[in-house]
């Protein structure tokens, strides 16, 4: 995980403090008297409790599963320093080492690596997160998997800036990614190998990619529109493609606007909608000490 000037995960899909074992053993445990002339209602009654006993129990070892491969981890050492070198520059980096090194990063930046969410899907937040910058360093015991970096984020995130967060789902503003005029200009990728790369100036961002989906376009552009992008081109394969625009979109600029050069370079356009988005709502957070 690296981000530089921007940020780079998704909420659980199970809620806390649900636990199936539990309710099946309270079930069994609730005093009960039965008798012998049992009425169809009474019958019926049973067999339904006794399918979701039956249900309960065969989704159990599933999420004891998903529960060992998930496990609760957290960095040994953590250490936060404010930065207040006024710098509009950020990074943050958490290779496989475990070693994660944040420089004059955000909460909102923190967060947004954290929980794989935009500027526009965290609401009620205090103002001081995009304002107030810190330095991080913390590490693990050993190397870590890919799946266990935004569970570390968020358990330092909740153990040393007490944040507190529920997820809902909001109408807001996106972009609808569609085909233009045309259809797609970008060729279908021959082979397995990947790879992306990034050249970012003051005028100019250039992004080069070799089987990238239509969907995975779409994050990209999440992050460089700070909106959710839904991807409705239709477009199933993995394309290589080429992509340059003016990030400031000034009028006497040589090189066009993302809007315009998804259009012309890859026969694609962003149409403005609306649609369902989750959302982080920010319960609680505190500035942390330094130490």
């Amino acid at each position: 995980m690296r981000t530089e000037s921007r940020e780079v995960l998704a909420i659980g899909i199970f809620g806390r403090g649900t636990c199936v074992g539990d309710r099946i053993e309270m079930l069994l445990l609730r005093g009960r008297t039965f008798s012998p002339r049992a009425s169809g209602t009474d019958v019926i009654a049973s067999l339904l409790v006794l399918g979701f006993l039956m249900l309960g129990a065969s989704l159990v070892p599933r999420w004891i599963t998903l529960e060992q491969q998930n496990p609760a981890i957290a960095f040994e050492v953590a250490s936060i320093h404010a930065n207040t070198t006024g710098s509009p520059d950020s990074i943050v980096n958490l290779p496989d080492t475990g070693r994660l090194s944040v420089t004059n990063a955000t909460l909102e930046t923190l967060i947004r690596n954290a929980y794989g969410m935009q500027k526009n899907q965290i609401v009620g937040a205090p103002k001081w997160i995009d304002s107030d910058r810190y330095d991080i360093q913390a590490k693990t015991a050993g190397p870590i998997r890919e799946a266990d970096e935004r569970p570390l984020l968020q358990n330092l995130l909740g153990d040393r800036f007490r944040l507190k967060i529920h997820q809902e789902s909001r109408n807001l503003p996106i972009y609808a990614l569609r085909l233009g005029k045309g259809g797609p200009k970008s060729p279908e990728h021959k082979g397995d190998a990947g790879a992306i790369h990034t050249s970012r100036g003051a005028e100019k961002i250039r992004i080069t990619a070799e089987r990238f989906s239509m969907s995975q376009l779409a994050g990209i552009l999440n992050r460089q529109l700070d909106r959710v992008v839904d991807d409705k081109t239709g477009l199933q394969g993995y394309y290589d493609f080429s992509l340059e625009w003016d990030p400031n979109q000034a009028p006497d600029s040589q090189t066009p606007s993302l809007f315009a050069a998804l259009e012309e370079q890859m026969g694609l356009k962003l149409e403005a909608s609306r649609g369902s988005v989750p959302v982080l709502v920010i319960d609680h957070a505190e500035k942390p000490h330094a130490n």
